[in-house]
């Protein structure tokens, strides 16, 4: 238990009917902020401005964002793809007016849109503090990349303090020329939920990655990648999974899995060798981690964030975003030789241990205690 109990309230952007990786990060903080006696609130605003528009091409875009912000109207928003510790106090509203917002001593935003108001709150509200998940410039937004980059960048101006979830999301933002007093805590990994249970040498030539259509995920570059890999190694098999529709036009060796539950997901990275990531940037990108930590070797780019765990030629077999090619010839070499990919995955199973969720979450709670100190 905490020695100092303190009232933290985080500002998320919106109501999280499936699983988002940054949703999730901000649940297991406040789940062991909880543990440790803090008094956590969630709130969810609804109708945030900067959201922005329907991109474009999107089918029936505009009717679905209507029939969601209709729905939420008329229900309780329940989140069922994580369970919250019930001593967290999980806050609905339409909007992220001061109003909603309960007296405490820390309050943090968690996105960029959320980043404006909690610099605007009264000092009530808490000492203000901005958790940057990523670069959020990559982010599909359906508005111009330089104007969202603009306004993104103009968050880390704001007087909060800044903590990043890995050290590439700390180097952008010092690269800005923004500032550089950015501290970096990066997100855990539960070993006791996912772990390995079926031997590295028992496993099906399997690959498993996540798909999304969001284009900075890479999603037709890793099918693209698979495809290549395929024609050289005719036993592959490839199991993607994701929240969405799957994508047209997959072959009958690639299967799709819709919003998996946490124990059949980690089924799943147990039952394959490799794990595939194509995404163009991630802030630290929580699955290849998981299937890290489940004994998959690790294919991906170098997407920025997963640096911390990934290491090309240690800990995973890294290439270039937007080369479908170069992340074939690394997972063909994977699956061509068993000695190379138990040994990443060895590697990968010592390194990712370094990730819990109990030592993140005390990293944090210093941060907002330190805060508080007299002269901070």
């Amino acid at each position: 238990m905490s020695e100092r109990p303190l009232r933290i309230t985080f500002v998320l952007p919106c109501y999280p009917r499936l699983p988002v990786g940054g949703f999730r990060v901000v649940y297991e903080h406040a789940n062991r902020l909880a543990a440790k006696g803090h008094r956590v609130s969630l709130l969810h605003a609804r109708g945030l401005p900067e959201r922005g528009p329907v991109p474009r091409g999107v089918p029936l875009g505009r009717f679905r964002r209507f029939a969601a912000d209709l729905r939420d109207l008329v229900s309780k928003p329940r989140v069922r793809w994580m369970k919250v510790d019930e001593r967290v106090e999980m806050l609905y509203a339409p909007d992220a007016s001061e109003r909603h917002v309960p007296d405490g001593e820390i309050i943090v935003a968690t996105a960029w849109q959320t980043a404006a108001p909690v610099a605007g709150y009264d000092w009530r509200k808490g000492v203000g503090h901005y958790l940057v998940q990523h670069v959020e410039h990559f982010l599909p937004h359906g508005e111009d990349p330089e104007r969202i980059a603009r306004r993104v960048e103009a968050t880390w101006r704001l007087p909060l303090r800044i903590t990043a979830v890995s050290r590439w999301i700390a180097e952008k933002i010092a690269s800005s020329g923004v500032r550089a007093d950015v501290a970096v805590v990066p997100p855990g990994i539960d070993a006791s939920r996912f772990r390995p249970f079926r031997p590295l040498d028992a496993r099906p030539e399997t690959v498993a990655m996540m798909y999304s259509s969001a284009p900075f995920k890479g999603g037709q570059d890793g099918i693209a990648a698979l495809r290549v890999a395929r024609s050289r190694r005719p036993a592959l098999r490839a199991v993607l999974f994701g929240t969405e529709a799957p994508p047209r036009g997959l072959d009958p060796w690639i299967e799709y899995r819709r919003s998996l539950s946490e124990k059949p997901l980690v089924t799943l990275y147990n039952d394959s060798r490799v794990f595939l990531c194509s995404s163009l940037a991630e802030g630290f990108a929580l699955p290849p981690a998981e299937a890290m930590a489940c004994g998959c070797a690790v294919v991906s780019t170098d997407c920025g964030g997963n640096l911390e765990y990934a290491e090309h030629g240690k800990t995973a077999l890294l290439s270039p975003p937007r080369d479908p090619g170069a992340l074939a010839a690394n997972l063909t070499a994977l699956l061509n030789d068993d000695r190379l990919r138990r040994a990443l995955a060895e590697e990968g199973l010592r390194r990712i241990a370094a990730f819990d969720w109990e030592t993140s979450a005390a990293r944090l709670e210093k941060r907002f205690l330190d805060s508080i100190e007299p002269g901070a």
